[in-house]
């Protein structure tokens, strides 16, 4: 009696037992179940939006990254200091002051090109640069340096 299997019907709360494949009859400890082809039409039909919400978030983050770095990107400027600096000479030699007022009055030029190059840039948020060291494509601000210095000297705030 050890050896007969009795058959009993399955129970209606059990599920029925998975078949094997044939690819798996070798190894009786692994069963497979076929896939239904409703989950595949499910991953199909979700496919496309989540691929369009990918490429959506991917473009904005592209364009959100573009506009950050031109954001914070300084604008770069060119300035002709010995154009400058050769103006102020020549009204200088101009006026035949004496050697002190000579050096009064360049040291003040110094400091009041400094302040106003400094608050030009301060106030701007650019890169000045020489104008020989610009090959092009850089607005010139000389005009714009020039009647600042011209202003603070006549007013006589050189060291702001």
């Amino acid at each position: 009696m050890a050896d007969t299997v009795v058959n009993q019907p399955a129970s209606p709360e059990l599920p029925a037992a998975p078949q094997a494949t044939q690819q798996d009859a070798s190894n009786p400890h692994i069963v497979s179940t076929p896939t239904p082809e409703r989950p595949n039409r499910r991953r199909r039909r979700c496919l496309v939006p989540v691929a369009c919400v990918t490429a959506f978030i991917l473009v904005m983050n592209a364009g959100i990254s573009m506009l950050l770095a031109q954001w914070q990107r300084p604008e770069t400027v060119s300035f002709d200091m010995t154009g400058t600096v050769n103006n102020f000479m020549a009204q200088v030699a101009g006026r035949h002051l004496s050697d002190d007022e000579v050096k009064a009055t360049t040291a003040r030029f110094n400091a009041v090109l400094n302040a106003t190059l400094t608050d030009w840039q301060r106030h701007h948020g650019a890169v000045i640069l020489v104008a020989p060291a610009v090959v092009g494509g850089a607005r010139d601000i000389t005009a714009e340096v020039q009647a600042g210095v011209a202003s603070r000297m006549a007013g006589g705030d050189g060291d702001e």
